[in-house]
């Protein structure tokens, strides 16, 4: 395994803070014909912005509950999936207390991103930055993601210990995780802390804008090389062979794909896999290999990532007298069971 330089990065957990902010400040704004509101979220400050400009930050909205006018103000009725955060939810209609609402988003976050089977989202992949018009009265639970399409969710530990759902934002320079987030729409003036809740005083806003404070961590980006050398092929016995690449932040793991490669004839193989943050720890495994082939190295590399740098994970095999065919191991996250690994033949 080549390698060059090796910088460990500590994760920073930093409670990340959402605040709503109304459009003409201190002015109530009239409804739209059936009382639909918009929302534009601003992923960052003004600083972050400039970095965040080239990553195509995106918003998905999941509904958590409908509202339906009832005299001044909105009853809300919570959908199948959030059933289980009424007495979260009647905290926050009757309080404007800011803690109350960061605790209900972590469940509403959980109820919707946890499990195998996640929510489907009623905004889906709207621009962050540009108001999302057209939405019904209610509770909204808002993720922010980049448009490319990796595995963007993780998790960090709260203060208690517990497993809070993020999301993650990488750029060419940073790493950014956020918070999901509830809003409500209509919304009202936030109070001096920044807190948002029906509870607060002052008339409906229609046009709410949501500014993002997520954290921020060194994003520097190297890649990794699989660097496969097959040194003698057994005749009618295709190569096939699947590795396993396991990234982790901060001792967090990130990502698990795979890859493979096909041999025809001796000689060798490469992939490389782009955009890896410094510091990350990834470990490549060859998860197979068939009866035909036998390796002659490690079957397992580990190694960090150096900003700039190509790790090379290098393994060599060898043809050997069995007979084999091939699988390709598909697998899903879930939040219960782990990773979940399937077989499915691709070579009889």
């Amino acid at each position: 395994m080549k390698r060059t330089g090796k910088i460990l990065i500590a994760l920073l957990l930093i409670c990340a803070v959402a605040a709503v902010l109304p459009g003409p400040i201190g002015a109530a704004q009239a409804a739209p014909a059936g009382e639909a509101s918009s929302l534009t979220v601003i992923p960052g400050s003004q600083e972050e912005l400039s970095d965040l400009a080239g990553a195509g930050v995106v918003v998905d909205l999941y509904q958590v509950a409908s509202a339906a006018r009832e005299g001044s103000g909105y009853a809300y009725t919570l959908g199948e999936r959030y059933a289980g955060l009424r007495e979260g939810l009647d905290q926050v209609l009757t309080t404007p207390v800011g803690e109350a609402l960061e605790a209900l988003s972590e469940l509403a976050a959980q109820a919707a991103l946890g499990g195998g089977d996640r929510a489907v989202p009623t905004v889906e992949g709207a621009p962050a930055g540009s108001a999302v018009g057209g939405i019904e009265p209610g509770l909204y639970l808002v993720v922010v993601r980049g448009s490319r399409p990796e595995r963007y969710l993780g998790t960090i530990k709260g203060a208690n210990g517990r497993d809070i759902i993020v999301s993650r934002v990488q750029t060419g320079n940073w790493l950014y995780t956020y918070l999901p987030r509830l809003v409500f729409l209509p919304g009202k003036p936030v109070d001096a802390n920044g807190n948002n809740s029906p509870a607060n005083p002052g008339g409906w806003l229609f046009n709410v804008r949501m500014t993002l404070k997520p954290t921020r961590e060194n994003g520097r980006l190297g890649s990794l090389e699989i660097v496969k050398t097959l040194t003698d092929f057994v005749a009618d016995h295709q190569g096939f062979f699947v590795f396993k690449v396991d990234v982790y932040v901060g001792g967090e793991l990130i990502s698990s794909t795979l890859y493979n490669m096909i041999f025809d004839q001796a000689g060798q193989q490469r992939i490389t896999v782009p955009d890896l943050p410094e510091g990350a720890e990834v470990v490549v495994t060859e998860e197979y290999s068939g009866a035909s082939y036998r390796l002659t190295t490690a079957g397992m590399v580990r190694g960090t990532i150096s900003a700039g740098e190509v790790l090379q994970a290098e393994f060599t095999n060898t043809g050997s007298t069995g007979d084999g065919g091939a699988i390709i191991n598909h697998f899903n996250f879930e939040d219960e069971g782990g990773w979940v690994w399937t077989p499915i033949p691709v070579i009889e």
